[in-house]
């Protein structure tokens, strides 16, 4: 197809406006432009703070490489960098914080329906990571695959859980959290893949009944085992660890993105980055920071987390 058709609109209009000789911009130049003004700079920095930079620079590498975001809108995909950029994340491919992918939306243009993309922010796992870890009270956080040739064995005493065998392959056959916090305190989950197939078919919006698949262009399409590990955190992390505001934050938007269809799990008291509790998401009223951070003994356990409920 012929690029000037690719930037013009049936209606004879410029898709991303016109350069300064008159001429249809490209997406990229249209991007590069929106960027380099002062109210966009000037927003990142707040967002940001020294990271800004960074992160508008990501978003044109992610662009550059992506045909589809292309088609996007450049103010929608700056519009969903900026909440990347409000968590302190970046788009970059290999970091895996963040990512702004384009979904197919039906949009009423005229008297007919069409198909449009639309860019929408998704936090990785690796960003939700990121974020627990800025709190500075966890000792450790780790999430991964469960390959086949090894299995779970959790121990009936003590409750923990332990990982026995080797792999086998490169096949997951189920996916686990672990952390330990500063004080000791010690919390692990695990899902196996069918019933973390269970838990997406059940709760995410990107599931398609009709046709038994997940919608192509969904993160559950494109790469199920890092949703898996994803959701492994987001179940155990704000239910048992400490988490920051800006945390709980990502939690929600990513909910948003993806379409889920439960509410957000009950959350302790959220912390500041200095460890001071700041606010309390489950009925407003005040939490106690000691309560949440001090061993529990009941609760030191590895946890399999049911696949049809917020366990």
């Amino acid at each position: 197809m012929n690029q000037r058709n690719d930037l013009v609109r049936q209606d004879g209009t410029a898709k991303f406006g016109l350069d300064p000789n008159g001429k249809p911009r490209t997406f990229m130049a249209a991007l590069s432009a929106k960027l380099a003004t002062t109210s966009v700079q000037s927003s990142f920095s707040q967002a940001a703070g020294p990271l800004a930079r960074a992160i508008m620079g990501s978003i044109i590498e992610v662009c550059s490489n992506n045909q589809k975001l292309q088609e996007c809108d450049p103010n929608l995909v700056i519009q969903e960098a900026m909440k990347a950029a409000s968590c302190g994340l970046s788009l970059a491919a290999g970091l895996g914080h963040a990512y702004v992918i384009p979904y197919n939306k039906s949009v009423k243009v005229g008297n007919r329906w069409e198909k449009v993309p639309i860019p929408q922010m998704q936090i990785g796992y690796r960003g939700l990571i990121q974020l627990a870890l800025r709190t500075r009270q966890y000792r450790t956080i780790n999430a991964d695959m469960l390959y086949a040739g090894e299995s779970v064995v959790i121990d009936r005493l003590t409750g923990r859980m332990s990982i026995s065998g080797a792999p086998t392959s490169d096949e997951a056959i189920g996916y686990f959290v672990y952390f330990e916090t500063l004080d000791g305190f010690e919390k692990s989950g695990f899902m196996s893949h069918s019933d973390m197939l269970a838990h997406a078919q059940r709760y995410s919006k990107s599931w398609d009944a009709k046709n038994e698949r997940f919608i192509p262009s969904s993160a559950w399409a494109t790469d199920f085992d890092k949703q898996g590990i994803k959701t492994m955190i987001r179940l155990i992390l704000p239910k048992y660890g400490p988490v920051s505001v800006e945390f709980l934050d990502a939690i929600r938007q990513d909910n948003e993105a993806d379409g889920y269809r439960y509410e957000a799990v009950p959350m302790p008291p959220a912390l500041d980055y200095d460890g001071t509790q700041v606010h309390d998401w489950d009925d407003g009223e005040p939490g106690h920071v000691e309560d949440m951070n001090m061993p529990d003994p009941v609760q030191d356990e590895a946890e399999v987390v049911p696949p049809f409920g917020m366990g």
